[in-house]
């Protein structure tokens, strides 16, 4: 727990003096500014959480309070997208010319979003320690909600102190998202040909898959070691970068329901030197404000042109 608490502040001022100097010296961009003063205000906020979690266990146990060690755990997890998140905001490559539906960027985000559900969950399992308690056959088995989930009073604190329910939701949720990137994958296989994203959905299917498979052989230990759980979790972390890299190659992508989107093969054809300056102007891929210049322009060199010819 020492260890743990000296890097928690260590990390938090390897955030804070780089980007201090860093920004005093004109090095960071003005558009990054607020998004670190956000990180850092979360790292507050979770060393809160994690003082609170310690105060709620450690005096006779290694053992906290299952909901802060959740609420630690989600708050850390936040920290970890955000910073990945901004990372992958500073990647100026060209946009690509494949477009994606609407379908598709919204089941994006619906990968990202069940992810941190499991993670989320998971911390409830490790704080209940309910990993210890059962078989495969009874995880696999239990049915997905059952009256003898609700053992303890009032009735919303099963939702993360009952051992059967927590692992009931923590199993429920990984196989929908196992579920739901099998479903992904056919909907990136429908886009246009690019290869990058159906590559990138590949491999978040094939990543869910060996996590969930991981999940199975750890409840096959009687007495699960401490470094099969740390592995489970830090597998958990590889599957949620690999959703929040997929989602944002998948939102550098125009989409196709927007209004001035056209097919690349379009977008050539229009753009080509042989056309001249008003097919240009009429063409679709050319914003309105352009169309309307250049059909003046091209108005006013047809009078100049027609003032000086001779009769």
């Amino acid at each position: 727990e020492w260890l743990h608490r000296l890097l928690g502040r260590i990390f938090f001022f390897l955030v804070l003096v780089p980007f201090l100097v860093l920004r005093l010296l004109g090095v960071v961009p003005r558009h990054l500014t607020p998004k670190v003063l956000i990180i850092l205000g979360l790292v507050m906020l979770q060393g809160l959480a994690g003082w609170l979690m310690v105060r709620s266990g450690l005096a006779t146990d290694v053992k906290v309070n299952p909901t802060w060690l959740a609420i630690h755990l989600t708050l850390a997890t936040i920290i970890f997208g955000a910073l990945l998140a901004m990372a992958l905001g500073q990647d100026d490559r060209p946009a690509p010319a494949n477009a994606v539906t609407a379908h598709a960027r919204l089941s994006a985000r619906v990968l990202v979003a069940l992810a941190f559900a499991m993670i989320v969950l998971g911390a409830l399992v490790a704080g209940n320690r309910a990993g210890w308690l059962f078989t495969v056959p009874q995880v696999l088995g239990a049915p997905l909600i059952s009256a003898s989930y609700f053992t303890r009073s009032p009735w919303y604190i099963n939702f993360v102190e009952s051992d059967w329910m927590v692992m009931a939701n923590h199993r429920t949720v990984a196989f929908i998202l196992l579920g739901w990137a099998i479903l992904h994958l056919r909907a990136i296989s429908r886009q246009e040909d690019d290869g990058a994203l159906r590559w990138g959905a590949r491999l978040v299917l094939g990543l869910v898959a060996a996590q969930v498979l991981y999940g199975i052989f750890v409840l096959f230990q009687a007495v699960i070691p401490w470094w099969l759980g740390l592995l489970h979790q830090l597998a958990a972390f590889i599957v949620f970068s690999a959703t929040i890299w997929h989602l944002y190659e998948v939102e550098r992508r125009p989409s196709m329901e927007a209004p001035n989107w056209v097919p690349p093969a379009r977008k050539e054809e229009s753009t080509t030197a042989a056309l001249p300056a008003a097919a240009a102007a009429r063409s679709e891929i050319m914003p309105e404000a352009r169309r309307d210049a250049l059909l003046r322009a091209e108005a006013l060199i047809r009078g100049s042109s027609g003032s000086q010819r001779k009769p």
